[in-house]
């Protein structure tokens, strides 16, 4: 195991907008999950059961951030064609603060986002989570008796419709300001209702209404509002493309 510590600094340039380098909360980032392994017929035993043909690692890697509000800019989810990468995304780059002698890989890569959320209570601070994808490409790598691939790196990562919703007991035009989450303007929106209470001595409990819709725009929200409770969370549908040329 390794300690990193606050020391750790992070940089997002967004995609046709500011680099931030303030702000962040936390940050976590991971490269080659889920490796596929493949077997062959007539490979026979090794040491210990059936002997591996080879190794596949996915070319993505994940990185999220949480950040204060009020700081990020507001970040287009629409795309102004079909074939080109979604323009929700930043070069972010993570310098980890280590404790004791010991390299740890700097993270530097082109981050496309999937996910946005913002949170924020009645008497706290708001604060937006975002987490996207990059991708990596590398050499045949041998290992002992096996082969290791990497996964080849997209053409494209083009960004479909952006979903989600608002949760809050503000009005719709309030919350967008709020979160930052921005409703498209053709944009359908479906309205849900939940209302608690519990007995006890003061009786008092919650009504809240969701807004379930397509957003064109994530970012740019309030870090400091008192008195108001607001959430949202938009998925961005990425797709990758390969384009074989």
């Amino acid at each position: 195991m390794v300690i990193i510590g606050n020391s750790t600094s992070v940089s997002v340039a967004f995609n046709n907008g500011p680099t931030i380098n303030e702000g962040f909360i936390s940050t976590e980032w991971s490269t080659g999950t889920q490796p596929n392994r493949l077997y062959t017929l007539g490979m026979g035993f090794g040491s210990c059961g059936t002997k591996e043909f080879a190794i596949i690692r996915p070319a993505q890697l994940t990185v999220s951030f949480s950040i204060y509000g009020s700081i990020t800019p507001e970040v287009s989810l629409c795309p102004t064609e079909i074939c080109q990468n979604s323009p929700a995304s930043a070069i972010i780059t993570i310098v980890p603060g280590v404790c004791g002698n010991i390299q740890v890989d700097t993270f530097n890569h082109q981050v496309f986002f999937n996910s946005y959320s913002y949170s924020k209570d009645r008497t706290q601070f708001g604060s937006e989570v975002w987490q996207g994808m990059a991708y990596v490409s590398g050499e045949v790598q041998r290992t002992g008796n096996c082969n290791e691939y990497i996964q080849p790196e997209p053409d494209l990562v083009v960004a479909g419709v952006a979903e989600g919703t608002l949760v809050g007991d503000s009005s719709l035009v309030d919350l967008q300001s709020i979160t930052g989450a921005r409703i498209r303007d053709d944009a359908c929106v479906a309205t849900t209702t939940k209302g608690s209470v519990q007995a006890n001595q003061m009786s008092i409990g919650e009504y809240e209404i969701t807004y379930h819709s397509t957003f064109k725009s994530i970012g740019d929200s309030e870090f400091w509002m008192p008195g108001k409770k607001a959430n949202a969370s938009v998925t961005i549908n990425l797709q990758d493309i390969y384009l074989g040329l």
